[in-house]
């Protein structure tokens, strides 16, 4: 059987001050879908089960995501924008739609960013890094 992966390409990132209006990012070249995690703590007490240890769930946590792109002076400015913002900025990232779907899947979340350019040589392609911090739950909508 053929596989049915698909390359990122075809995929968007879009930003929003209040979840409504929607900005699309410019030229974002590696993107995470945020997915929420378990904690766990440590219930082992000296009467746990010959010595192992037990766990209860806890809270979800989103991990931190990152993306880049190459950098551009707007997307920059409008990044630093975000960041210098009180309120979390709201974000939508829409995967390629696969084969006979007629609406692609999509993630909607809110999220502190952190924004950094690294180090680039005299020759490379100038990068923006853009790491989110999570906050409240990600709402993931299937394609269909």
């Amino acid at each position: 059987m053929a596989t049915k992966a698909k390359i990122a390409f075809g995929g968007m990132v879009q930003r929003s001050v209040n979840g409504t209006n929607w900005t699309r990012m410019a030229e974002i070249k590696q993107f995470a879908i945020p997915i929420g995690q378990p904690e766990f703590q440590d219930g082992t007490t000296l009467d746990s089960e010959e010595g192992y240890r037990e766990f209860v769930k806890g809270l979800f946590m989103v991990p931190d995501v990152s993306m880049v792109g190459n950098w551009t002076p707007d997307e920059f400015n409008a990044c630093l924008a975000d960041m210098a913002r009180a309120e979390p900025t709201y974000y939508r990232i829409t995967m390629p739609k696969f084969t006979g779907q007629t609406t692609a899947g999509y993630s909607t979340f809110t999220a502190y960013p952190i924004i950094g350019m690294p180090a680039n040589g005299i020759a490379d392609i100038m990068n923006i890094e853009v790491t989110l911090k999570v906050t409240g739950k990600p709402v993931w909508t299937a394609g269909a």
